[in-house]
């Protein structure tokens, strides 16, 4: 039975090799560079802009009970940690209030 499984499992990794080279064959009739067939112009997507460009980056060191309820919060809005910082910042810094106390 071992030999059977030890066989199955080649086969399996002998396909995953096989349908890889096939992509990567069919992936080669792709047209790049702006071609334009049947006087239809090409496709063009632009590359993702990478979200940090301009954002600084600096350490805050909260609770352990703070970053727990943090995380609760991002999973609820399945949002990253991140996202909910900067959106609860921005809110903070739109509203905030300075008393003489």
């Amino acid at each position: 039975m071992a030999n059977n499984t030890k066989n199955n499992l080649k086969e399996n990794i002998k396909g995953n090799i096989n349908a890889k080279k096939e992509d990567a064959k069919a992936g080669e009739n792709i047209k790049t560079n702006n071609e334009v067939t049947n006087n239809q112009p090409a496709f063009k997507i632009a590359k993702k802009q990478d979200e940090k460009t301009g954002k600084k980056a600096f350490n805050v060191y909260v609770h352990p009970d703070t970053l727990k309820n943090l995380d609760k919060l991002s999973k609820q809005t399945k949002k990253s940690r991140n996202e909910v910082v900067n959106e609860m910042i921005e809110f903070c810094l739109n509203s905030f209030e300075i008393t003489e106390e």
